[in-house]
Protein backbone atom coordinates (compact mmCIF):
# COMPACT_ATOMS: atom_id res chain seq x y z
CA UNK A 1 0.00 0.00 0.00
CA UNK A 2 1.30 3.61 -0.65
CA UNK A 3 1.66 5.76 1.89
CA UNK A 4 -0.37 9.14 2.04
CA UNK A 5 2.37 11.28 0.72
CA UNK A 6 2.98 9.42 -2.31
CA UNK A 7 -1.29 9.49 -2.91
CA UNK A 8 -0.84 13.21 -2.16
CA UNK A 9 1.72 13.44 -4.64
CA UNK A 10 -0.08 12.22 -7.68
CA UNK A 11 -3.50 13.59 -6.96
CA UNK A 12 -1.09 16.77 -7.27
CA UNK A 13 0.48 15.69 -10.17
CA UNK A 14 -3.21 14.64 -12.18
CA UNK A 15 -4.10 18.19 -11.33
CA UNK A 16 -1.70 19.43 -13.09
CA UNK A 17 -2.03 17.43 -16.11
CA UNK A 18 -5.33 18.47 -16.03
CA UNK A 19 -4.74 22.13 -15.73
CA UNK A 20 -1.96 21.77 -19.30
CA UNK A 21 -5.14 20.31 -20.86
CA UNK A 22 -7.17 23.61 -20.02
CA UNK A 23 -4.86 25.61 -21.71
CA UNK A 24 -6.74 26.98 -23.90
CA UNK A 25 -9.83 27.73 -21.46
CA UNK A 26 -10.65 31.23 -20.20
CA UNK A 27 -9.45 32.03 -16.79
CA UNK A 28 -12.72 32.22 -15.37
CA UNK A 29 -13.87 28.95 -16.99
CA UNK A 30 -10.38 27.50 -15.62
CA UNK A 31 -11.05 28.69 -12.15
CA UNK A 32 -14.39 27.59 -11.95
CA UNK A 33 -13.39 24.13 -13.32
CA UNK A 34 -10.70 23.93 -10.93
CA UNK A 35 -12.92 24.77 -8.03
CA UNK A 36 -15.47 21.73 -9.24
CA UNK A 37 -12.65 19.43 -9.24
CA UNK A 38 -11.55 20.50 -5.77
CA UNK A 39 -14.81 20.09 -4.16
CA UNK A 40 -15.23 16.28 -5.98
CA UNK A 41 -11.88 15.45 -4.10
CA UNK A 42 -13.03 16.91 -0.91
CA UNK A 43 -16.29 15.49 -0.92
CA UNK A 44 -14.53 11.69 -1.50
CA UNK A 45 -12.05 12.67 1.10
CA UNK A 46 -14.89 12.85 3.54
CA UNK A 47 -16.66 9.54 2.65
CA UNK A 48 -13.30 7.97 4.13
CA UNK A 49 -14.38 8.56 8.01
CA UNK A 50 -16.49 6.02 9.56
CA UNK A 51 -15.33 6.62 13.11
CA UNK A 52 -12.60 8.33 15.32
CA UNK A 53 -9.47 7.98 16.87
CA UNK A 54 -8.75 10.81 18.18
CA UNK A 55 -10.67 13.92 19.74
CA UNK A 56 -9.33 17.44 19.10
CA UNK A 57 -10.38 19.78 22.03
CA UNK A 58 -12.00 23.45 20.82
CA UNK A 59 -10.64 26.64 22.27
CA UNK A 60 -14.01 27.41 23.26
CA UNK A 61 -17.86 25.82 23.43
CA UNK A 62 -16.83 22.73 25.38
CA UNK A 63 -16.81 20.77 22.23
CA UNK A 64 -14.61 18.35 20.70
CA UNK A 65 -14.03 17.46 17.28
CA UNK A 66 -13.53 14.03 15.49
CA UNK A 67 -10.72 13.17 12.84
CA UNK A 68 -13.24 14.11 10.00
CA UNK A 69 -14.32 17.32 11.16
CA UNK A 70 -10.77 18.09 12.03
CA UNK A 71 -9.47 17.00 8.16
CA UNK A 72 -12.81 19.03 7.08
CA UNK A 73 -11.58 22.17 9.07
CA UNK A 74 -7.52 21.70 7.91
CA UNK A 75 -8.32 20.98 4.27
CA UNK A 76 -11.42 23.09 3.33
CA UNK A 77 -9.86 25.73 5.82
CA UNK A 78 -12.96 26.07 7.28
CA UNK A 79 -12.38 26.25 11.01
CA UNK A 80 -14.34 29.03 10.94
CA UNK A 81 -17.01 26.51 10.90
CA UNK A 82 -15.92 24.55 13.55
CA UNK A 83 -15.82 28.19 15.65
CA UNK A 84 -19.72 29.23 14.12
CA UNK A 85 -21.17 25.79 15.56
CA UNK A 86 -19.12 26.30 18.97
CA UNK A 87 -20.12 30.39 19.31
CA UNK A 88 -23.47 28.75 19.16
CA UNK A 89 -23.11 26.57 22.21
CA UNK A 90 -25.22 29.23 24.56
CA UNK A 91 -26.86 27.05 27.77
CA UNK A 92 -30.16 26.81 25.67
CA UNK A 93 -28.62 24.81 22.48
CA UNK A 94 -26.23 22.99 24.49
CA UNK A 95 -28.79 21.31 26.40
CA UNK A 96 -29.96 19.62 22.60
CA UNK A 97 -27.88 16.32 23.01
CA UNK A 98 -28.23 15.54 19.32
CA UNK A 99 -27.66 18.83 16.98
CA UNK A 100 -28.30 18.59 13.08
CA UNK A 101 -25.88 21.72 11.57
CA UNK A 102 -26.45 22.17 8.08
CA UNK A 103 -24.11 24.27 5.77
CA UNK A 104 -25.44 25.65 2.50
CA UNK A 105 -23.71 28.01 0.05
CA UNK A 106 -25.07 29.41 -2.53
CA UNK A 107 -23.94 30.58 -5.65
CA UNK A 108 -22.93 34.47 -4.83
CA UNK A 109 -20.72 32.86 -2.36
CA UNK A 110 -22.87 33.61 0.57
CA UNK A 111 -23.92 30.95 3.07
CA UNK A 112 -26.50 29.89 5.57
CA UNK A 113 -25.84 28.15 8.55
CA UNK A 114 -28.50 25.89 10.53
CA UNK A 115 -28.86 23.68 13.41
CA UNK A 116 -31.87 21.10 14.34
CA UNK A 117 -32.70 18.91 16.90
CA UNK A 118 -33.36 16.42 14.28
CA UNK A 119 -34.45 16.33 10.55
CA UNK A 120 -37.92 16.37 10.57
CA UNK A 121 -37.78 19.59 13.50
CA UNK A 122 -37.79 23.19 13.09
CA UNK A 123 -34.77 25.31 12.95
CA UNK A 124 -33.22 26.55 16.06
CA UNK A 125 -30.53 28.44 14.65
CA UNK A 126 -30.35 30.43 11.71
CA UNK A 127 -26.82 32.31 10.83
CA UNK A 128 -26.57 34.39 7.39
CA UNK A 129 -23.17 34.09 6.18
CA UNK A 130 -22.11 37.21 4.05
CA UNK A 131 -19.24 35.51 2.49
CA UNK A 132 -17.41 32.04 2.47
CA UNK A 133 -15.32 30.51 0.04
CA UNK A 134 -16.20 26.90 1.39
CA UNK A 135 -15.45 24.26 -1.52
CA UNK A 136 -18.57 22.36 -0.82
CA UNK A 137 -22.72 23.20 -2.05
CA UNK A 138 -23.74 21.72 1.36
CA UNK A 139 -22.36 20.03 4.56
CA UNK A 140 -23.92 18.40 7.00
CA UNK A 141 -22.43 17.51 10.67
CA UNK A 142 -23.80 16.46 14.12
CA UNK A 143 -23.47 17.37 17.38
CA UNK A 144 -23.75 14.71 19.78
CA UNK A 145 -22.97 14.85 23.22
CA UNK A 146 -20.93 18.22 22.48
CA UNK A 147 -18.33 15.95 19.70
CA UNK A 148 -18.74 17.68 16.47
CA UNK A 149 -18.49 14.76 13.77
CA UNK A 150 -19.72 13.91 9.77
CA UNK A 151 -22.47 11.76 9.62
CA UNK A 152 -20.83 9.02 8.47
CA UNK A 153 -18.42 8.70 11.85
CA UNK A 154 -21.34 7.98 14.49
Amino acid sequence: MKNKTECQQKKGGSQNKRLVVLSGVSEAKQGELKSRYKMNETEIDLEQFTGTENYYKQSFGGIVVTDGVQYLAYNAKAFWLVDAIASHQTKHIAAVPFQIWELTVNEDKTAILTMKEDSDCPILVRQNIPYTDYPLPKIKLWLVDRVLMLPTEY
